[in-house]
């Protein structure tokens, strides 16, 4: 993961990973998520706009998902809504996923975090998880 923040509040960066879905671990394709986003501060608040683009280009039938986001986090407690703006999966344009996370510090630089969330990615066969 690789990301720079500007003193401003704008904030650019990517991240990569590689996608297994079975036991054996094989290599399935990777998963690349490039965004871009402002934060700022109000009071014992911190909030972020932002808008990443997910694709996985070296899979069978390259996926790509667009996805605005709005974040909130006053101290250990953070708060999401995403939604999807453009989908290779028409259904999944237009829906919307929530996430409640914290997290503590317990060394510098290391922490253990929680989140959990909704997603309805499939509006007609009312799949979510």
């Amino acid at each position: 993961m690789f990301e720079h923040g500007h003193h401003s509040g704008l904030f650019v960066g990517t991240a990569v990973s590689n996608l297994s879905n079975d036991s054996a671990d094989e290599f399935h394709g990777s998963e690349i998520i490039p965004y871009v986003g402002y934060g700022l501060s109000a009071g014992p608040a911190n909030l972020e706009l932002a808008y990443e683009y997910i694709a996985t280009p070296d899979t069978s039938g390259a996926r790509y998902e667009g996805e605005t986001i709005l974040g909130a986090s006053i101290g250990r407690v953070d708060a999401e809504v995403g939604y999807i703006t453009n989908a290779h999966d028409r259904d999944a344009e237009g829906s919307v996923v929530y996430a409640i996370g914290t997290g503590y510090e317990f060394m510098p630089g290391t922490s253990l975090d929680g989140t959990i969330g909704y997603d309805d990615p499939d509006d007609e066969s009312g799949a979510a998880f």
